[in-house]
């Protein structure tokens, strides 16, 4: 929903199920987003990717257009002043 991805999520396993605990310090930070080691900036790279190749329907290439444009506008919003 922030528009980031973890970078302690397996990728390829099932979609978080909706009520899933976002995670905290406690059990790994799962599916708390971050730029750190590749998060997020890893999976706007293959959506773009995916989206530049025209891969799958209509309703799935506007999903992720849609997941594109909340990670880029999350970079945006991490962004500070500095351009750190």
């Amino acid at each position: 929903p922030s528009g980031g991805w973890s970078k302690r999520v397996d990728m390829l396993a099932a979609p978080r199920a909706p009520g899933t605990a976002w995670g905290s310090e406690g059990d790994g930070w799962a599916y708390v987003p971050t730029i750190d080691n590749g998060g997020t900036t890893e999976q706007l790279a293959y959506l773009a990717a995916a989206l530049a190749a025209g891969v799958g329907d209509d309703a799935l290439r506007d999903r992720a257009r849609a997941a594109y444009a909340r990670g880029v506008r999350h970079l945006v919003a991490a962004q500070l002043p500095s351009g750190c």
